[in-house]
């Protein structure tokens, strides 16, 4: 999918997605060309622990609870990258969130604001575009998945080992 920045993204509003504090794992692949913050994934509502905002651009990646930012800055990213982001079983609260990049756990920072209690709603939900109005992707996502459970480390990396490897491919 390619995305412009302005206008263009992918409306999943009326799927099912894991809502509440239930486990979750989303996953896909960005290209990091874009030092503009970027909505890679946006679900929920806007309410307070009602929305679930992965975002990625060429130097940050990050996962936004309401008021809640969690991620890791300062990167040196360009070309194609995958995320992954994990709410594991058991977790209530947004400084639970993990997150891979490129099959790797990232060791991450309370970015803006403090921990809150996940649990995200189902008013909407958009591949690249913010729910909340800002911030949309411009540049190309693909392979985007959402699973109702938390993936294992193991199966992060290899999700990002067989994928990778079609693109050295190609």
């Amino acid at each position: 999918m390619s995305f412009d920045g302005v206008n263009d993204y992918v409306d999943l509003t009326g799927g099912s997605f894991p809502t509440g504090s239930s486990e979750r794992t989303i996953e896909g692949w960005f290209t990091a060309d874009n030092t503009k913050i970027q909505s890679f994934f946006d679900y929920g509502t806007d309410a307070t622990g009602q929305r679930w905002s992965i975002t990625a651009n060429s130097s940050d990646i990050a996962v936004a609870v309401n008021g809640h930012n969690r991620g890791k800055t300062d990167l040196s990213l360009t070309g194609w990258h995958h995320i992954a982001t994990v709410f594991p079983s058991g977790a209530t609260t947004s400084n639970q969130i993990l997150i891979y990049l490129d099959g790797v756990s990232q060791t991450l920072s309370d970015l803006v604001g403090s921990s809150k209690t996940v649990n995200t709603g189902s008013t909407y939900a958009y591949i690249g575009k913010s729910g909340s109005g800002g911030g949309n992707q411009n540049g190309l996502i693909d392979e985007v998945r959402i699973y109702n459970r938390s993936l294992s480390a193991e199966e992060i990396r290899q999700h990002y080992e067989t994928k990778h490897f079609i693109l050295r491919q190609s």
